[in-house]
């Protein structure tokens, strides 16, 4: 049987983070929770996030944290993409910084 190679939407690079969208947008959350952004900000956030990254899939495999949404975008696309989004916002490099934490998505796929 041969394996399903799984691509990024957006790069058509293989997925190497196998983590959903979903998944993804709920860290987001949890880190406007923790600078106490607004509820409104936050829903227009989330529904731009929706918007530019929520795709169908053609991949068959799944979130390792959820077990239930299908994998469409890579985590640089996805963190990438939400940096641009949180600019328009007003955010600064230093809180964007602070999201992606440690994991270093400036360099690429």
């Amino acid at each position: 049987m041969v394996s399903q190679i799984v691509t990024c939407s957006i790069c058509s690079h293989v997925i190497s983070h196998p983590i959903c969208e979903r998944c993804y947008l709920k860290h987001v959350n949890y880190w406007l929770n923790e600078i106490d952004v607004r509820e409104g900000e936050k829903k227009e956030i989330n529904k731009e996030i929706k918007r530019v990254l929520f795709h169908e899939s053609m991949n068959e495999d799944t979130c390792i944290i959820c077990r239930q949404e299908s994998l469409s975008v890579c985590s640089y696309c996805f963190f990438l993409q939400t940096s641009w989004i949180l600019s328009d916002y007003g955010f600064n490099e230093d809180q964007i910084t602070n999201l992606v934490g440690d994991l270093d998505y400036n360099k690429g796929p």
